[in-house]
């Protein structure tokens, strides 16, 4: 029982099929990554950015796939993507939706089991129409590999912080590509009902505050980017 599954049902029992909604999803041979949600849409488009894969949504059950062949000189990211929608014995469903409301998490959630949530409302907020420190198409492809390595990295000792390094490792690989600096690290201080946080990347420090608002939920505010000395 983890703090998501209350909120998600369906989370709940391990071993059901496509979410007990067989007529809306099906996965025959477990190879396919899924996206739903508002923001399905939005969710391929920023994996075509960052990867330069030409993709499809089956808007009715969410299937995504490539579009076409694959091109011939393709990313580290681009590989791994293209690895997750081929792998045989493993299935990523990303729930890509646009809450500004209070939640228990900040950007993406880690669902397990293959299952991850992205709020692009937090995207939006956090990249501040594209001049903040966090890059969409990147922070897409980090959310969508750190769901596959909960599935494919599992092992004794193993714990969400390895799955968030592996997504951390694909999104630099994703900033580098588009002339971004890397993502380092991350520190949080808490006082009262807020939580100060600061993501250092090589080329600026982003900062932004959680406000706490009851039941374990909180909200983004303040955000603010601080350039580096070059």
């Amino acid at each position: 029982m983890t703090t998501q599954r209350p909120a998600d049902p369906q989370q709940l029992n391990l071993y059901t099929y496509v979410r007990n909604n067989p007529l809306r999803y099906n996965d025959p041979y477990g190879l396919d990554l899924y996206a739903t949600g508002e923001e399905a849409e939005r969710f391929k488009k920023d994996l075509e950015k960052a990867t330069k894969l030409k993709l499809k949504l089956d808007t009715k059950t969410g299937k995504i796939t490539i579009d076409g062949k694959l091109p011939k000189n393709m990313s580290d990211a681009a590989k791994q993507i293209s690895k997750i929608i081929g792998d045989s014995q493993n299935t990523v469903r990303v729930d890509a939706i646009r809450d500004s409301s209070p939640h228990d998490y900040v950007g993406g959630r880690f669902n397990d089991n293959g299952s991850q949530t992205i709020n692009y409302a937090d995207f939006d907020q956090l990249s501040k129409g594209g001049k903040g420190g966090l890059d969409s198409p990147a922070s897409t492809v980090h959310e969508t590999t750190e769901a596959y390595a909960g599935l494919t990295e599992k092992g004794p000792g193993k714990t969400v912080l390895d799955f968030h390094k592996t997504g951390i490792s694909y999104e630099n690989m994703v900033r580098a590509d588009r002339g971004l600096g890397a993502r380092k690290s991350e520190v949080s201080n808490t006082f009262g009902n807020e939580t100060s946080v600061s993501v250092d990347y090589t080329t600026h420090v982003e900062h932004y505050t959680l406000v706490q608002t009851g039941q374990g939920k909180f909200a983004i505010k303040d955000v603010k980017v601080e350039k580096k000395k070059q």
